[in-house]
């Protein structure tokens, strides 16, 4: 939550950014404060289905306001491989064929439909896509740590059970 709120405000520190990404960056930063706080109250499930329905969100809205650009495809590729983690093949599928139309429904395959795409700046792309890589960093981090500390309970409750099945023998073997 920090490390987003530090690269929004480098981000709206930049002359260039328009109203709509200021919007965008603060839905991002309440997606990931409601989701720290859910998880923090152990709902980590809906924490991390808030991450990443507010990082699609984001990526789909700045891409009707800018267009199909480079900056938001990392967040969308991110984001539907997330949520084929978080909710499985079939979500993650609906999420892509939703995402697929949108996308050509933003290029202008079938006609104006949206209304017409406001330039970025080069170097708000440029911040935009190093901020997805840091906020990917922090990501990958959590999770490793998250893993890992799953992965030494599991051990935890290995050793207890093994404990336990070594004194169930021994006390068989003493009844019997």
């Amino acid at each position: 939550t920090l490390t987003a709120a530090g690269l929004a405000a480098i981000l709206l520190a930049v002359p260039a950014t328009l109203l709509v990404d200021h919007v965008i960056i603060g839905v991002l930063i309440a997606g990931s404060l409601v989701a720290t706080l859910l998880a923090r109250r152990g709902k980590t499930y809906l924490a991390s289905g808030m991450v990443i329905g507010a990082m699609w969100l984001c990526a789909m809205t700045a891409t009707g306001v800018h267009g199909v650009i480079g900056s938001t495809l990392p967040l969308l590729v991110m984001s539907i491989a997330l949520a084929a983690l978080w909710g499985g093949a079939r979500f993650a599928l609906g999420l892509i064929a939703v995402t697929s139309v949108f996308l050509l429904v933003a290029a202008g395959t079938f006609g104006a439909i949206l209304p017409p795409h406001v330039p970025t700046d080069p170097t708000v792309d440029l911040l935009v896509i190093i901020g997805q890589f840091v906020f990917l960093a922090v990501l990958v981090s959590f999770l490793s740590s998250s893993l890992g500390g799953m992965r030494d309970q599991f051990r935890a409750r290995e050793q207890h059970l093994a404990t336990t099945t070594e004194e169930l023998a021994s006390s068989r073997h003493a009844l019997a």
